[in-house]
Parts: structure tokens; sequence; C-alpha cells
């Protein structure tokens, strides 16, 4: 498991729920301007850091730079493009037609935590 040693670009945002159990899980910002989780291919805009603990609460969501995150069900191999797994926020390595939002720094087994970098998401859908 990676140690938490990571530096980006973080911004505060509501939460629209209790998110206390997303924390390194990948996150959008829904209609309402409030943190939710990602629930398209295409909708990451970051990895939550904090773990708000009720709606309105503000949370850490890192935008850009390296960032812990969470494996999917199939875990994740060294510089492998991410990609956010169906209903869960889990990344998990990108597929031909998906918009990655981030790389692997490391080998993560499944449902383990790695440490990534956040490219930034052009086609996130905010």
């Amino acid at each position: 498991m990676s140690t938490e040693q990571t530096t980006g670009i973080d911004i505060s945002v509501e939460a629209s729920a209790d998110l206390s159990a997303n924390q390194y899980l990948a996150h959008e910002i829904n209609g309402s301007g409030q943190l939710a989780l990602a629930s398209a291919l295409t909708d990451v805009v970051g990895i939550l850091q904090s773990k708000p603990a009720a709606a309105g609460r503000v949370g850490t969501l890192r935008i850009l730079g390296s960032s812990l995150f969470t494996a999917g069900t199939s875990g994740v191999t060294a510089g492998d493009k991410l990609a956010p797994e169906a209903g869960t926020g889990k990344l998990i390595t990108a597929g031909a037609t998906d918009v990655p939002c981030g790389l692997a720094l490391e080998t993560v087994a499944a449902n383990s935590l790695g440490e990534c970098v956040l490219l930034g998401n052009p086609g996130a859908t905010i």
C-alpha cells in the first residue's frame, strides 16, 4: 500500500450526502454543485481526499496531481490509464473508449489503495 505523500490541486465542495465511506474514490460535481460519487465513465472531476459525514459538509476534492485511489475489482498495473468502475467510484484500467482520468503510478491489487496522478478530465460533464 502507498504512503500518503501526495501533492496536487484541491478544491473544496459541499457534499451531496454522507460521503464518509468514499475517501479515495472518484467523484463528480452534480447538477446542484455538490460532490457525488462519479456516475459515468466521463464524469470524474477528481478523487475525494476527505470524509464529509453529512450533506452540506465540505469535502476536499483532488482535481490534479498525485493522489491515493482505491483500485477496482480487477486491480491495476503501473502505467495503466485509469477510469472509474461502474457504480463504485473505484478506478480500473481504462478501456479503449473510456476517457481516462489518471495514470497508475504502481501496481495495485483489487480493492486496495494505490497512488496515481490525476490528469484532469476534459471529458467530464459538469
